[in-house]
C-alpha cells in the first residue's frame, strides 16, 4: 500500500484518546520543547506515536506496526520471527528534564497484524494497551488467548509497575467478543477502573447492560467498563447509547473517577437541545456520559455541536478530568478561530473544532466554549486528538500545514507542509479559555501527522506524529535523518522547570513537642510548595501551601511528623503542574517524652549557704525551688550541664532547715518530674561545747562528708554572700554601673532604673560600684561607692 493510500485508510481509524490525568493548575508557564522520542530501533513504518498518554513523569508511547517477535515485558526488540505489525508499546520516566525508557511492552500473545499499541493509556502504575486488530476468541477476562478464531476482534492488556518492574496483569477482552469487533480501538484507565471501546461491535442493545448477542445493528459500538480488586479485574458494565444506530461508532472512550464519556462520531440525530431520534444528519455525531453510583453505572447525559451537521464526526475524540469534558469534530467546517467565535459560516470543509462541557454543582452538563485553530484552514482535522487536565487543553490538527517548526513559530499561514500537523493548547481562568500555543515538531514536514495522538498532565504535553520519517532512536537523536519512512515519534512539551526551594528552618526551630510543626523559607512566586519527609522528596508529601505562605515572615506550611522521631525534611516548588528539583534537606526532631526525675546532691558551701547540684537528666533548662513539690517562683534557671558542675548556690542557714527540689524542662519545652525533696539544715554546734558535734547533714564543698570536729572562729577565712539590688535615680533617661570594671545590666521597674549587685563567690577584696546616671534634663550625675566582698563566717578546722 502507498504512503498516501495508507494514510486515507486510516483517516477512519479512531484516534486514542488519554484517560483521566493528573494535577493541573490554574497558573501556567510557557511551553518549549522538552524531548524528541524514538523507540530503541527505528524500523521502517512501525507506527511509533499512533498512541500516546502521560502521567506526572511517566509516558506510554505505542508502536502499533512494531514487528518484533519479542513478547512479554522487556524482551529483545531483534527476537525472532518477526511478527509483522504486531504492535509494541514502549514506557518512558522522566528525572527532572530528563526522560530514559523504563520498559519495552509486547503482548503475552503477539500476533501478526494485532495491532499492539493501537491506543495507550497511563495512570499512576498502570498501563493499558488497546490491540485493536487481536484475533482471539476468548471473552472476559484472562481467557484463552491461543484461540485466533475470530479476526480483528481486538484485545487489551494491563500492565503494573512494582518500583521500577513492569509486569502484565490482565489480559481483557469483550464479555460477547466477535470477528471484526475491534475492540480496544481506544482505551482509558483511571484508578481501578478501566474502559475499553468497540468502535464495530453490532449488537442492537441500548444503555447498559443490555442484551449482548442480538446483532442487529452493525458498527453501532460499544464500551466495557472493568474494575480491580485486590489486583483482580473483572468486568463491571457493559454500556450502549441510548439511541443505538448502525454505524454510530460508539467507542471514543476515556475515564475520570466515577464518569466514562464515551463519543459516536457517525451518530447521526440533528437536534442540538437532545432529541436523540430524528436521525437526519449522518455522521453529525454525539456523545453519551455514564455516572456510576456505588457499582451501577447509567447514562448521566447525552451531548450534541452546539451547530449539528452532517458528517461534523462531532466525539471523534473525548477527553474528561472531572466536572470537564473536551470533544473532538474533525468534521466541523466554520472558518472561526480561537475561542467562542461563530459556528454559522461552514465555509472551511473539515477545519475541525472542538466543544468543552462543564457539570455544574446541580449535576448538569452545559457547553462551555467553542474551540478552533488559531490559523483554521480546510481540511485540517482540528480535534482529531484531544486531551485535557484541569484548566489546559490540547486539541491536535493533524491536517495543519504550516511550515514552522518550534513553538507559536511565525508562519502560521503557510500551507507548504502539507498534514505536518500542529497541536493547540487553551488554558481556562475562571470559565474563559483562552489560546496558548501552537506546537509544532522541531522537525516537521510533509505528511508527519503530528497531533495523531495527544496527552497532557499538568503542564507537560506529548504529541504523537505516527508517520515521522527519522531514524533516530532514543532521546533526542538526530531530527534530520528522514531514511526511516513512517517510523513514527513522539514530542514532548514542558514548561522549564521552577527553581528549587529553600527551607530556612521549622517553627519550632529544629524541633520541639509539636507533630504539627511549621516550615518555611524561599521558593518561586506563585507556585505550591510541597514537603516531603524524605532526602529526595520521594513519598507521600506531608504538607503543602502556597509560596507565599512558605516565606520568612509568612503563615509556615504545617507540615504532620511522626512523634519521637528525628525527620529529614524536603520540598519541591510546583508551577503549573511542573515541579522544581528537590531542596536540600533540614531536620525536625520531635520529642513528647518527658524528662525523668533528676537527682540532688547537696554540699555546704559555708554557714548560710550550700550547693546543690543536680544531675540524672536529659539536655535542657533545671529549675530548682525552695520547696517541695517544684512549687512557688523557681530560682533563675541553668543548663543541665550547669547544675550538674556549679550547681545551684542557695541561702541555707546552719540554724534552720530549708526544703529544695528540682525539675528539668527537655529542649524541646517538655516538663519534667519532680524530684523528691531534700531538707537542708541542722542546729548549730555550740564554740563553747568541748564535745564533739554531730557529723553535718551536708558536706563541705568539693568534699566528702566532715567527721566530727570542733568549730572555731577563723578571721581569714571568708565567703562572699551580698546579692542586692541599687535603686537608681527616679526619672533617669538612661545609667551606666560598672563594677570592679565589668559594666552591669541596668533595667527600669515601675519607672526607676535599677541594677542588681552579685558579690557572691568572690575573693576577700574590696571592690568600686561606679554609677553614671544621664537625667531627663541632660545633667550627668556620678556617684561611686565601695563595698567589701566577704563576710567571716564559722569554718570546721
Amino acid at each position: 500500500m502507498s504512503r498516501s493510500a495508507l494514510r486515507r485508510a486510516l483517516a477512519c481509524a479512531l484516534v486514542v484518546v488519554p484517560g483521566a490525568l493528573a494535577g493541573a493548575s490554574s497558573a501556567h508557564a510557557a511551553l518549549a520543547q522538552q524531548a524528541y522520542v524514538k523507540p530503541q530501533h527505528s524500523p521502517v513504518g512501525q507506527f511509533f506515536g499512533h498512541g500516546v498518554a502521560i502521567d506526572g513523569d511517566t509516558m506510554v508511547v505505542g508502536a502499533r506496526a512494531e514487528s518484533s517477535g519479542a513478547v512479554g515485558v522487556n524482551d529483545s526488540p531483534t527476537a525472532t520471527p518477526a511478527r509483522p505489525a504486531s504492535g509494541a508499546a514502549y514506557v518512558y520516566v522522566r528525572t527532572g528534564t530528563t526522560w530514559t525508557q523504563q520498559a519495552y511492552l509486547k503482548a503475552s500473545n503477539p500476533g501478526e497484524n494485532d495491532g499492539f499499541g493501537w491506543s495507550v493509556d497511563v495512570d499512576g502504575d498502570t498501563i493499558v494497551v488497546g490491540a485493536r486488530d487481536e484475533d482471539s476468541a476468548a471473552v472476559g477476562v484472562n481467557g484463552n488467548e491461543a484461540d485466533d478464531t475470530a479476526g480483528n476482534s481486538g484485545a487489551a492488556y494491563v500492565f503494573t509497575r512494582t518500583g521500577t518492574t513492569w509486569s502484565q496483569q490482565a489480559y481483557l477482552k469483550a464479555s460477547n467478543t466477535e470477528a471484526n469487533d475491534n475492540y480496544g480501538v481506544s482505551v482509558g484507565v483511571d484508578g481501578d477502573t478501566i474502559v475499553v471501546g468497540a468502535a464495530a461491535e453490532a449488537s442492537a442493545s441500548t444503555g447498559v447492560n443490555g442484551n449482548q448477542n442480538v446483532n442487529g445493528t452493525p458498527a453501532s459500538g460499544a464500551a466495557y467498563v472493568y474494575t480491580r480488586t485486590a489486583g483482580s479485574w473483572s468486568q463491571q458494565a457493559y454500556l450502549k447509547a441510548s439511541n443505538t444506530g448502525f454505524n454510530d461508532r460508539f467507542a471514543a472512550v476515556a475515564v475520570s473517577g466515577d464518569r466514562i464519556v464515551v463519543g459516536a462520531w457517525g451518530e447521526a440525530s440533528q437536534s442540538p437541545l437532545g432529541d436523540q431520534s430524528n436521525n437526519a444528519a449522518s455522521g453529525a455525531g454525539a456523545a453519551y456520559v455514564f455516572a456510576r453510583t456505588g457499582t451501577t453505572w447509567a447514562q448521566e447525559a447525552f451531548l450534541k455541536a452546539g451547530t449539528v451537521g452532517t458528517n461534523d464526526r462531532f466525539g471523534w475524540s473525548v477527553a474528561i478530568d472531572g466536572s470537564t469534558i473536551a470533544i473532538g469534530a474533525t468534521g466541523d467546517d466554520s472558518v472561526a478561530t480561537g475561542v467562542g467565535g461563530t459556528e454559522a459560516d461552514d465555509s472551511a470543509n473539515d477545519a475541525g473544532a472542538a466543544w468543552v462541557f462543564l457539570r455544574s454543582a446541580s449535576g448538569e452538563w452545559t457547553r462551555q466554549a467553542y474551540v478552533k485553530a488559531s490559523n483554521t484552514r480546510a481540511g485540517q482535522s482540528f480535534g482529531h486528538a484531544i486531551a485535557v487536565d484541569g484548566d489546559r487543553l490540547v486539541v491536535a490538527a493533524t491536517g495543519e500545514s504550516s511550515t514552522d517548526r518550534s513553538v507559536d513559530g511565525p508562519n502560521p499561514s503557510s500551507t507548504s507542509a502539507s498534514l505536518s500537523g500542529a497541536a493547540f493548547t487553551y488554558t481556562r481562568s475562571g470559565t474563559t479559555w483562552t489560546p496558548e500555543h501552537r506546537l509544532k515538531a522541531s522537525n516537521a514536514d510533509n505528511g508527519d501527522s503530528f497531533g495523531w495522538s495527544v496527552g497532557v498532565s499538568g503542564g507537560t504535553v506529548v504529541s504523537g506524529a505516527y508517520l515521522e520519517d527519522g531514524a533516530a532512536t532514543g532521546i533526542n537523536g538526530d531530527q534530520t535523518s528522514n531514511t526511516a519512512m513512517s517510523a513514527g515519534a513522539a514530542y514532548v512539551f514542558a514548561a522549564p522547570l521552577p527553581a528549587r526551594p529553600t527551607q530556612v528552618g521549622t517553627d519550632p526551630s529544629g524541633g520541639g513537642n509539636t507533630t504539627s510543626p511549621k516550615v518555611r523559607g524561599v521558593a518561586p512566586a506563585g507556585s505550591t510548595v510541597t514537603v516531603y519527609r524524605s532526602a529526595d522528596c520521594s513519598g507521600a508529601p506531608v504538607g503543602s501551601g502556597t509560596a507565599a505562605a512558605f516565606a520568612v515572615g509568612g503563615a509556615g506550611i504545617p507540615i504532620t511528623v511522626p512523634a519521637n522521631t528525628v525527620s529529614t525534611l524536603t520540598a519541591t516548588a510546583t508551577v503549573d503542574g511542573v515541579a522544581s528539583p528537590c531542596s536540600e534537606a533540614i531536620t525536625y526532631e520531635h520529642d513528647g517524652v518527658a524528662p525523668g526525675k533528676p537527682t540532688l546532691a547537696v554540699t555546704r558551701v559555708s554557714a548560710t549557704q550550700v550547693r546543690v547540684r543536680v544531675t540524672g537528666t536529659e539536655p535542657g533548662l533545671v529549675f530548682l525551688f525552695r520547696a517541695a513539690m517544684c512549687s512557688g517562683p523557681p530560682q533563675p534557671a541553668l543548663s543541665t550541664a550547669q547544675a550538674a558542675d556549679e550547681g545551684f548556690l542557695v541561702d541555707a542557714p546552719e540554724s534552720g532547715t530549708t526544703t529544695i527540689s528540682a525539675t528539668v524542662t527537655d529542649r524541646f519545652n517538655n516538663p519534667g518530674a519532680c524530684s523528691d525533696p531534700v531538707t537542708i539544715g541542722t542546729a548549730p554546734a555550740s564554740p563553747a561545747s568541748p564535745a564533739a558535734p554531730a557529723s553535718p547533714a551536708v558536706a563541705p564543698d568539693g568534699g566528702p562528708a566532715a567527721g566530727p570536729a570542733a568549730p572555731v572562729v577563723t578571721p581569714n577565712v571568708c565567703r562572699s554572700v551580698r546579692r542586692f539590688t541599687v535603686r537608681l535615680l527616679r526619672g533617669a533617661r538612661s545609667a551606666t554601673v560598672t563594677l570592679g570594671g565589668r559594666r552591669l545590666a541596668v533595667r527600669r521597674e515601675q519607672g526607676r532604673l535599677v541594677t542588681t549587685v552579685d558579690l557572691r563567690g568572690r575573693p576577700a577584696q574590696t571592690v568600686t560600684l561606679r554609677i553614671r546616671v544621664l537625667t531627663r534634663g541632660g545633667r550627668v550625675l556620678q556617684q561611686t561607692r565601695t563595698y567589701r566582698t566577704c563576710v567571716f563566717v564559722r569554718a570546721a578546722t
